[in-house]
């Protein structure tokens, strides 16, 4: 079987690796009815805004660093871009 990633799969995969507390692992997500297994590494740098006036203590993202290692899902062939994914997620990460 051999699958490749619409634009609605690649935003859900970006959104699970943007809410996953793992920074260097596997987490896995339901695509397209499949469960799917990401293998990456999440970098993320920032600070909790602190102004006494105006300060919400919100977590301010300075810089996302992302890279997917693989994607997998037994005896499915995938057709993705890696680093289409990298930019999208370090884009949610940032905004």
């Amino acid at each position: 079987m051999y699958i490749v990633f619409e634009e609605k799969d690649y935003m859900a995969i970006a959104k699970m690796i943007r809410d996953s507390n793992i920074e260097d692992g596997t987490d896995s997500i339901e695509i397209q009815g499949l469960e799917f297994e990401v293998n990456f590494t999440k970098e993320v740098d920032g600070y909790y805004e602190d102004d006494y006036n105006n300060g919400t203590g919100a977590w301010i993202a300075t810089s996302a660093n992302v890279r997917i290692m693989n994607i997998r899902c037994d005896g499915i062939e995938i057709d993705y871009s890696g680093r289409k994914l990298e930019s999208i997620v370090e884009e949610f990460i940032m905004n």
